[in-house]
């Protein structure tokens, strides 16, 4: 109970500067930037990642799912016109994981798992097997839902991969997927950053 209190604390007095002054440049400033792209993605994963946060619009969710996150996204996407979204999976997911083992699950964690491609709950598939397809899923999905604006070429979807070290690959490129056709489709894009 004390570390949580000392955790909030901190977080309350981190985002309140007692300077009237500070706490205008730092408004004006916000107002000045803005996101430049959608990243759904696990909690867990983003603790690995540098980032710069005012660039990006995070929809954080356990599984890193579109079916559960439609309000936010859809806010993100048609409100704010961001020309990018991207969702990662990441190595290790303890929603895939878990996802596995569905029927050891709560009812309210079934329910989410439904929305999770069957094929995870095949045990024979192995990582990243299971996290590709999980991507590739809720890439679908998204397409599925913002395929107007995809086709009028106002919107990217794109699947990434993080690993254990928080290096990224690129997986998915509007449903275009494998190295060979990510590497074709966009030959600005370093092929190290394909997954292979």
């Amino acid at each position: 109970m004390k570390k949580a209190i000392k955790t909030l604390n901190t977080f309350l007095t981190e985002n309140n500067p007692e300077s009237a002054g500070v706490k205008e440049k730092e408004a004006k400033a916000s107002k000045e930037k803005a996101p430049k792209l959608i990243l759904l993605s696990c909690p867990q994963s983003m603790r690995l990642l540098e980032l710069r946060k005012e660039d990006i619009y995070s929809v954080e969710s356990f599984g890193a799912t579109v079916m559960t996150n439609e309000a936010t996204l859809d806010y993100a996407v048609r409100r704010l016109n961001l020309p990018l979204l991207c969702v990662m999976g990441h190595e290790g997911c303890e929603a895939l994981q878990r996802a596995v083992r569905a029927e050891q699950a709560t009812d309210e964690e079934k329910a989410l798992y439904e929305h999770i491609a069957a094929g995870f709950r095949e045990k024979t598939k192995k990582e990243p097997q299971r996290t590709l397809e999980h991507i590739d899923a809720e890439v679908a999905a998204a397409l599925a839902r913002y395929g107007d604006l995809v086709k009028r070429g106002k919107l990217t979807v794109v699947g990434l991969y993080c690993d254990e070290t928080g290096r990224l690959f690129l997986t998915n490129y509007n449903g275009l997927k494998g190295e060979e056709a990510l590497s074709y489709s966009l030959p600005e894009v370093e092929s190290c950053f394909f997954m292979a």
